[in-house]
């Protein structure tokens, strides 16, 4: 039946590139002396015959084919291609040109979601929102996300004190930058201590309420400043 159907799909398909109706077929093979019906052709575009080796050689010939072994048997005919070609050659033209317009709708999509990823160098939850890790000393990754203007690298958040707007496990869009402003988040260090937190006027606030501020101190180091979450 998988070959039937793979046959079926496969001339169907050859016909539709030749850009030969039924009938032009039909004739051209009268000429070999090859005598079927369109119905005939029909039933073998279908699945609901097959024709003999002389007659799919023919057709091949008929429609410019020069290696149908190799293209019938290649991941063209692969399991899932058989399937999906034989069904869309069963659709009318209302479905194919719904089908082909869903189709080429969702590659452009996802071409474009291709063509904006970029690889990040990623901190992997060390902005701690609550305890602190030492910074400096965490190995770097590397992480595909998609391109973020301004943000240099992503890192991850550890903890709780910036919910609701950041929870633990979320990553983070960073700009490599010292020059934060009131009403920012950003990532600092504080003692070889990691954190992400909201710069307030002399503090950095968290926004979780359950946890105390750090006191703005001159041993407060910026390293970037967030520009948002990574999707996920």
């Amino acid at each position: 039946m998988k070959d039937k159907i793979a046959i079926a799909s496969f001339l169907k398909q050859l016909r539709k590139t030749s850009g030969k109706k039924s009938k032009d077929v039909v004739t051209e093979l009268e000429a070999y002396n090859i005598n079927i019906s369109e119905k005939t052709l029909n039933g073998y575009e279908n699945g609901v015959s097959m024709p003999n080796a002389d007659v799919f050689m023919m057709l091949c010939a008929i429609y410019h084919c020069d290696n149908p072994m190799e293209l019938l048997f290649s991941d063209f005919g692969s399991e899932i291609s058989r399937d999906l070609l034989f069904k869309f050659n069963a659709l009318d033209k209302h479905g194919e040109k719904i089908v082909l317009m869903l189709l080429n709708e969702e590659y452009e999509r996802c071409q474009r979601s291709k063509d904006s990823i970029r690889v990040y160098t990623y901190y992997r939850h060390i902005a701690c929102a609550g305890e602190g890790f030492i910074f400096d000393d965490i190995p770097s990754e590397t992480i595909e996300a998609e391109e973020l203007e301004g943000a240099d690298f992503v890192i991850g958040v550890n903890g709780d004190s910036m919910e609701p707007e950041y929870h633990d496990g979320d990553d983070v869009y960073v700009k490599r930058t010292t020059d934060l402003q009131v009403g920012d988040v950003g990532i600092f260090t504080l003692n070889n201590e990691c954190f992400i937190k909201l710069v307030g006027e002399d503090r950095l606030a968290s926004l979780n309420p359950e946890y105390p501020d750090i006191p703005g101190s001159p041993d407060i180091r910026p390293i970037g400043k967030v520009l948002g979450k990574v999707e996920k």
